[in-house]
């Protein structure tokens, strides 16, 4: 088990005691339980040429624009990304699932890990329209919609 996966059960578990507090605290505590029921590790590379690193704490718009422009290449994914410290981040991720990170710098100091749900970019354009904001898995503002969808429109087939 991964760093990253370790954190998220953990953090699964530690939610369950306040389950019962809060609706929005049992959301949030749902969101990790989503993650360990439909993501997964993914493995680290330096990025590939022609991907340049884009400004820092703006992963989400930047994993979409890359994803949006280069669908032939790239699958969008949301998740929990640690470097250094665990994060609620977006990146990409190539065929055979190598993660192509266009935030994060790369300083040879620590390897990131990453788990998450790759996202189906049509429901990625749909949700950015109707919320105005990049960034699907952790939309506390609409109460984490993906937790509701029974269609499951955002997963990959």
């Amino acid at each position: 088990m991964t760093v990253v996966e370790k954190y998220i059960r953990d953090m699964a578990e530690f939610m369950k005691k306040f389950e019962n507090t809060s609706p929005n605290v049992a959301i949030t505590g749902n969101m990790y339980e989503f993650l360990l029921k439909n993501g997964r590790a993914f493995d680290w590379k330096p990025r590939p040429k022609g991907v340049r690193k884009q400004r820092d704490g703006l992963c989400y718009m930047n994993a979409y624009r890359l994803a949006n422009r280069n669908q032939d290449k790239y699958t969008y994914v949301e998740g929990i990304g640690i470097h250094y410290i665990p994060t609620e981040h977006a990146w990409c991720i190539t065929e055979d699932g190598t993660v192509v990170d266009p935030t994060w710098h790369e300083d040879g100091k620590v390897t990131p890990e990453y788990f998450g749900v790759p996202l189906r970019m049509e429901w990625i354009n749909k949700t950015l329209l109707r919320t105005s904001q990049y960034g699907v898995l952790w939309d506390w503002r609409s109460r984490y919609p993906i937790l509701r969808d029974t269609k499951e429109e955002w997963r990959i087939k």
